[in-house]
């Protein structure tokens, strides 16, 4: 399994000197050092995380976990996107942690611009996803 693991480091690395972008899309909720580990072997430009699953994760630790996801990607040198945010308790949540890019259908009828909002203190957000 490793060597098959290695030869997918150096496809990529392959294709990075070639001028393409690498993202990851991780459509469950990605947590452990596992993921850590792979952001960080393969510095992708753009990590993707779906929103869908975060009610299966426990709410005292959604915050804790996606900032740990967010800070990983930001330490590789590549850019966060948080998907499918139909509600906006995970609005907030992408706001508050800091995502680089977000998309979902709570955005459709919503016209603003993501990074310039203030974000909410901590309490609002508790009581949001609490």
């Amino acid at each position: 399994m490793r060597g098959y693991y290695q030869q997918l480091v150096n496809g990529l690395d392959n294709y990075r000197h070639r001028g393409y972008q690498i993202a990851l899309k991780f459509d469950g909720f990605a947590q452990g050092d596992q993921v850590l580990d792979l952001i960080a072997k393969l510095s992708p430009n753009y990590v993707s995380f779906s929103a869908r699953n975060l009610e299966r994760v426990q709410e005292n630790t959604i915050l804790e976990k996606l900032q740990q996801l967010k800070t990983g990607v930001e330490q590789a040198g590549g850019q966060s996107i948080l998907q499918q945010i139909d509600e906006k308790r995970f609005d907030l949540l992408a706001r508050n942690i800091g995502f680089d890019l977000v998309e979902g259908g709570y955005y459709r009828a919503i016209a603003f611009d993501y990074l310039s909002n203030e974000k909410s203190d901590g309490a609002h957000l508790n009581a949001l996803i609490g």
